[in-house]
């Protein structure tokens, strides 16, 4: 963004995309120093901040859905995107516009200069995930949001996010991911994700894991937070696939429809319950039982067990973590257990890729090993040699679209097609179907 003249949505993300390649830098010294040259944005709303492992977009997106359905002005902010850079920050139900998303990209590109003016000269300021969630927190702001979901980073502590000052806070299911940055044991990322809490500021703990409940029960105790756990204070029933029970701390709420599929998205849509019983209590929000059963029921979630296509049957799901292999095996196992499957896998070169593959490989018929064009995957052949250690009937083709291509065009009626291992493959082929490059797609009518 070197002019601002150039204030535009194309100039902000040819920025980013320099921003980019700068990697993890965590911290908050820096963000908090940019957001008080803005004016402190984060200031100006309610939040609610969430962390975890797994399953935080999704809980993210029905609190912000049943938030809307209650008629509160309700911001988003998530990560990553699956094919815009606008799907990070959705205002009141939609997706930010290029717009305002340029108009905020200007805001916090001059208060980065202003910063750098009193500093050393170096490396730039921000990191692009830092310099997207102050763009979030200022388009917030513009747009007079009244509370915002905020999805975590990564961990938690000293995750960009963190400089908001939560109504609650919420931390899902704890699992080893990002190791390199937030510990090697699970009570470690625990800690790590704990530090998104205040004291006095309620907590909601999804996580059932001894280890991780034991750990964020302990620093509750010594940091004086107020702990509220699945499986003590409140829980689900399930009834069948998106049907549950919720029995809370107050409220029970019975035969609610939840719009996402899978166990594990009604365990995420009971913290999301409690999350608002939380919020009921502190007496600052009016949020009837209907806003709770119409925001659950009408969340949409992308390429979480999204079904793409139903001639040919195909499934996309941004699981890339052991534990998100075991959540997409449960489902396939107990939803499609007659169809072979066919496994469409890459993932990004810091992730467990054998731990991946050892979940999933042994109901699988057949795995292609791929890679995205801007090549942020595994190399595929690496990722051939490793998968041929675990499964007999292993391919590569290093080019997504050509995969889909086929599948389109044999149109298998015994077989299900599954993209999975990384939240970039699973974007780069929704981009390809949205935009029509796939000759034969025809979307799932309605979803």
């Amino acid at each position: 963004m070197p002019s601002a003249a150039s204030a535009d949505y194309t100039t902000a993300l040819a920025y980013l995309r320099q921003l980019g390649g700068l990697g993890i830098d965590l911290g908050l010294d820096r963000v908090r120093a940019v957001a008080a040259r803005l004016g402190n944005p984060e200031r100006a709303f309610r939040s609610i901040l969430v962390a975890g492992t797994n399953g935080k977009g999704s809980t993210c997106a029905m609190l912000a859905a049943i938030l809307e359905k209650a008629g509160i002005r309700a911001g988003l902010y998530t990560s990553p995107h699956l094919v815009r850079e606008t799907e990070r920050i959705r205002l009141f139900g939609a997706d930010i516009g290029t717009g305002p998303f340029g108009e905020s990209a200007r805001a916090v590109f001059e208060a980065v200069q202003a910063e750098l003016a009193v500093r050393p000269a170096g490396r730039p300021l921000l990191t692009q995930f830092e310099f997207l969630t102050l763009l979030a927190f200022d388009a917030f702001r513009r747009s007079g949001v009244e509370w915002a979901i905020v999805e975590v980073g990564l961990g938690g502590r000293l995750d960009a996010t963190n400089i908001v000052e939560p109504a609650a806070s919420v931390i899902m299911s704890v699992g080893l991911d990002h190791q390199k940055f937030l510990g090697n044991t699970a009570e470690e990322i625990a800690g790590e994700k704990f530090g998104i809490t205040r004291p006095g500021i309620p907590l909601v703990s999804a996580s059932r894991k001894h280890e991780v409940r034991r750990r964020i029960s302990a620093l509750c105790q010594e940091k004086s937070v107020p702990l509220f756990e699945a499986g003590a204070d409140f829980d689900f029933m399930p009834l069948r696939d998106r049907h549950m029970h919720y029995a809370g701390m107050g409220r029970t709420w019975r035969e609610l429809t939840v719009g996402l599929s899978g166990m594990h998205q009604l365990a995420n849509a009971a913290a999301a319950c409690a999350a608002i019983e939380v919020l009921l209590s502190q007496g600052t929000l009016d949020i009837p039982a209907e806003a709770v059963r119409a925001g659950l029921a009408g969340v949409r979630w992308r390429g979480r067990l999204e079904t793409l296509s139903t001639e040919p049957l195909v499934l996309a799901d941004g699981a890339h973590n052991v534990d998100g292999a075991r959540v997409l095996r449960r489902y396939l196992e107990q939803y499609v257990p007659f169809r072979k499957i066919h496994l469409i896998v890459g993932q990004r070169p810091d992730k467990d890729f054998d731990g991946f593959l050892a979940v999933l490989a042994p109901i699988a018929a057949r795995i292609t090993v791929t890679q995205t064009n801007d090549q942020s995957l595994r190399d595929p052949e690496g990722s051939r040699r490793a998968a041929d250690l675990v499964h007999g009937n292993v391919v590569v083709e290093p080019e997504l679209e050509k995969v889909l291509r086929q599948i389109y065009w044999r149109r298998p009626t015994d077989e299900m097609a599954v993209l999975t291992g990384s939240l970039y493959l699973v974007g780069e082929a929704l981009g390809l179907l949205d935009a029509g490059h796939i000759p034969g797609f025809e979307p799932v009518r309605g979803g």
